[in-house]
């Protein structure tokens, strides 16, 4: 996708009843950046993503694409969403395969270069033939992001993408995330783990009770620190991280420029070396996340 994508979510409120899920939301982003969205539970992540991508239709407010009223222009807008919200609907008596041809099918989806590589990604095609019903958690999680994937959207709404999932499969999420930004997508995703959003996302938009109470963008060209368990051999390290570089600070220290830390974490688990602390001089997310809560009680 070549044209420029813009969202822009001004003044988003949404009663159930007389309880006030959202409280007047406004945030602006534009694709080729990954956005962040975090805070405690309950606090409207998940509200704000099911009014994102038509699941709710807001009480007052508007969401424009472009300058399209979104919830006005559906069948223009919504095949350029993909959604991952919660735990999605699958047919549990069918199986994996079968769920994604109905996709494919629905999508008119006849180039299947990108379904192809995100089988691989996820490491799925052994149990595309069984039934949903036998899935592990973790397999329905990657079942439901490929679903959510297959359009190769060009706006992605991802709530808790890597809840239940190995670390190798939480290095495919980033992997592709990564490959969206690449690719001039906007992508929001949602996240517990604030170190995660901190070294993914370009911002990150705090919310509390229902209101969006701050932003947060991290510093670019910063450096993460890398502290091993096992004493570290250059020459051997330097074959494992693929020419990526790096600076040795001590026996067990290494500094790597922020934008490698997904890659070099993809790397470092298929080797021997146990990680023991990842850490920034830079303020972070956490921290500036954990003082805002302070701030709000």
């Amino acid at each position: 996708m070549n044209q420029k994508l813009t969202l822009d979510i001004s003044n988003i409120n949404k009663l159930i009843g007389k309880k006030h899920i959202l409280n007047n939301i406004s945030l602006r982003c534009e694709s080729g950046k990954i956005f962040g969205l975090v805070g405690p539970n309950g606090c409207g992540k998940s509200s704000l993503f099911k009014v994102l991508s038509t699941l709710w239709n807001p009480t007052s407010g508007s969401i424009k694409i472009n300058d399209l009223c979104l919830h006005k222009n559906k069948e223009t807008l919504l095949p350029k969403i993909g959604a991952f919200i919660e735990m999605p609907n699958i047919y549990n008596d069918l199986s994996g395969k079968e769920n994604l041809n109905i996709l494919l099918k629905l999508y008119g989806i006849r180039n299947k270069d990108w379904y192809e590589f995100l089988l691989q990604e996820f490491d799925i095609s052994n149990f595309m033939d069984k039934k949903v019903k036998t899935y592990s958690l973790g397999m329905r999680q990657k079942i439901g992001l490929i679903a959510s994937l297959i359009n190769n959207p060009d706006i992605v709404f991802l709530d808790e993408p890597t809840n239940s999932l190995d670390i190798n499969t939480v290095h495919s999420v980033h992997n592709i995330i990564n490959i969206l930004k690449q690719n001039n997508k906007l992508v929001i995703v949602s996240s517990h783990i604030l170190e995660e959003l901190d070294s993914l996302v370009d911002k990150t938009f705090i919310m509390k009770s229902g209101r969006l109470i701050d932003t947060y963008a991290k510093h670019k060209d910063t450096s993460t620190y890398i502290e091993f368990n096992n004493k570290i051999n250059l020459s051997e390290l330097s074959l494992i991280l693929d020419n990526i570089p790096f600076k040795e600070i001590d026996d067990f220290t290494i500094e790597i420029n922020n934008k490698d830390i997904n890659y070099v974490l993809k790397l470092l688990t298929q080797s021997d070396y146990t990680i023991k602390n990842i850490s920034s001089n830079n303020d972070n997310l956490k921290s500036k996340f954990n003082e805002l809560m302070e701030e709000q009680i």
